[in-house]
């Protein structure tokens, strides 16, 4: 099996550092706001509150073999799927090879402040698979074309600079219904890997069966793990300082626009329930074992957003920790492959 190792960051200014860490990819979030009001006050560049479209032709430029992709992206609402689709195809022009779509079905803090609703997920889902046709037939259709969908109508559209190579679009998925979406029209699937095992398995169970009745070969797609924390001596000090960034996934967060609500609700959460959604461990090997768990199942793409480095300067993490990646990467490349 061959494995890809990602690195999500914020700011690309740390994109060069990754790719030296020896990580495949770089994967950045493209919100509106943060999850979280404080965090996003104290620190705007590294809370989640950045759009990821001016960041990924920095990656790029900056880097020199890395692919760059979003965690994730939502071509439905405040973007329209055509737009995307430029942007992409003139990214991959510029870079080819190196551009990776993750896409998702929207998160209320970045669509309801701009188009004022957040529709329930069956609306959203199907904006998303139509989305996906759309910016595909953009990118390789010869001439210029109508399209007449339930949401979206394009009248004589045509791109002239489509994208060197094929560029993949990795779907996100928290429950079986985006797997199955992932498997039926995606190149993968994202999974934020802190979840119940049984629900991990789930997702994934009904990811491989839709990509099969679609005549795809599954283990030659993207299963791309995502983990968020990092090694440090005190996790339950570290989850309670950032328990409304991390917590989403608990808290459904995903519903709610005020990132000031988000805050309050996440005082509400016990640390330890915070923690469960996240991977902060105290040991290298903890670390190792989260990850073998991913690899054991099947996932082939390692996503990790890594807070070990900034842990280091609040003595949370020791300096000999931050360095995990230049030993754990060969580690598990030469255990699987």
């Amino acid at each position: 099996m061959v494995i890809k190792f990602g690195s999500a960051i914020f700011n690309p200014k740390y994109a060069s550092a990754v790719e030296e860490a020896g990580f495949d990819s770089i994967w950045v979030p493209d919100h509106f706001a943060p999850f979280s009001h404080d965090a996003g006050l104290r620190n705007p560049a590294n809370s989640g509150g950045w759009m990821a479209l001016p960041s990924l032709p920095l990656i790029l430029s900056n880097t020199a073999r890395c692919a760059a992709g979003t965690n994730v992206l939502c071509p439905t609402f405040r973007y329209h799927p055509a737009v995307i689709a430029q942007y992409f195809a003139q990214l991959d022009y510029l870079f080819p090879g190196r551009t990776i779509m993750g896409v998702g079905t929207g998160e209320a803090v970045n669509e309801t402040p701009i188009v004022g609703r957040f529709p329930p997920y069956q609306e959203r889902m199907e904006r998303l698979e139509e989305a996906v046709e759309v910016m595909r037939k953009l990118w390789t259709s010869e001439d210029y074309f109508d399209y007449q969908g339930k949401y979206y109508n394009l009248k004589n559209v045509f791109l002239y600079a489509k994208p060197k190579e094929k560029i993949p679009i990795v779907i996100s998925a928290f429950g079986p219904k985006s797997a199955e979406l992932a498997g039926k029209v995606g190149d993968g699937i994202i999974i934020h890997w802190a979840r119940p095992q049984q629900k991990r398995n789930l997702i994934l169970k009904r990811f491989v069966e839709a990509a099969v009745n679609a005549g795809k070969d599954p283990e030659t797609m993207i299963k791309a793990a995502y983990f968020q924390g990092g090694i440090t001596s005190d996790p339950l000090t570290v989850v309670r300082f950032a328990k409304a960034s991390w917590s989403w996934g608990a808290l459904s967060s995903i519903h709610e626009p005020d990132p000031r609500k988000v805050d309050e609700k996440a005082q509400q959460l016990s640390d330890e329930e915070a923690l469960k959604h996240c991977t902060l461990v105290q040991k290298v090997d903890d670390l190792i074992e989260r990850f073998d768990s991913a690899l054991k199942a099947g996932m082939n793409h390692l996503i990790i957003g890594d807070v070990t480095p900034g842990l280091v300067r609040f003595n949370l993490a020791s300096p000999e920790d931050a360095d995990w990646p230049k030993n754990v990467l060969p580690y598990l490349r030469e255990k699987y492959e």
